[in-house]
């Protein structure tokens, strides 16, 4: 903090959850009225140098929404672990074929979004939990928002950390689960309230 005068350091008083805890990240930024705002896992995987880049197609005016890919590189050389890459091609190529999309990984931890378009999405009625991260791709899917892809390293450091093997279970289980649910949602056979755009 001493080398970043302008860095404001904040904690919650109790775990919101991962999702809770983006919710109230996302309310900061609107209420500021800044431009962009970046989420990136805490979890040592994402190599916060790749910012510059990450932010270069919100700042062009070009995306609504960018994520930062390991799959465009060679994630396994990086220290993936095949099941993991595995499961996350399976997931994506999944979500890729029910939201209409085109991405090489929607499980990404690090992405960034224009504060305009977020104001336009129902966020607050999403998961507090892992995959809220999963439910906002299909909210911006669902509302035609401009998504973007940019390379960034695969990192599996020993300071790294990853969910555990429970964790991982329950967040596949609850993206498989979603995308049921969004399958019937435009299908008009269920209507889901968190995925309704107005």
């Amino acid at each position: 903090k001493n080398q970043l005068p302008n860095l404001n350091v904040y904690k919650n008083d109790k775990n919101l959850g991962m999702g809770g805890s983006e919710k109230k990240a996302f309310e900061y930024v609107i209420n500021k009225n800044l431009k962009f705002i970046i989420s990136l896992h805490g979890d040592a995987q994402y190599a916060p140098e790749s910012i510059k880049d990450i932010l270069k197609p919100l700042q062009k005016g070009e995306a609504d929404f960018v994520f930062g890919t390991r799959m465009l590189g060679n994630p396994l050389k990086g220290g993936m672990p095949f099941w993991r890459f595995f499961g996350n091609k399976v997931l994506t190529r999944i979500g890729n074929l029910i939201l209409g999309l085109n991405l090489t990984e929607l499980h990404s931890g690090f992405r960034a979004f224009n504060v305009e378009t977020l104001k336009k999405i129902p966020f607050k009625a999403l998961s507090n939990d892992y995959h809220f991260d999963h439910e906002m791709i299909i909210l911006f899917a669902l509302s035609k928002k401009k998504i973007v892809e940019i390379p960034i390293p695969t990192s599996y450091a020993e300071e790294s950390t990853s969910p555990s093997v429970s964790q991982t279970i329950k967040y596949s289980s609850d993206v498989i689960y979603d995308l049921i649910k969004v399958v019937l949602h435009k299908c008009g056979i269920n209507k889901q309230k968190k995925f309704l755009l107005n």
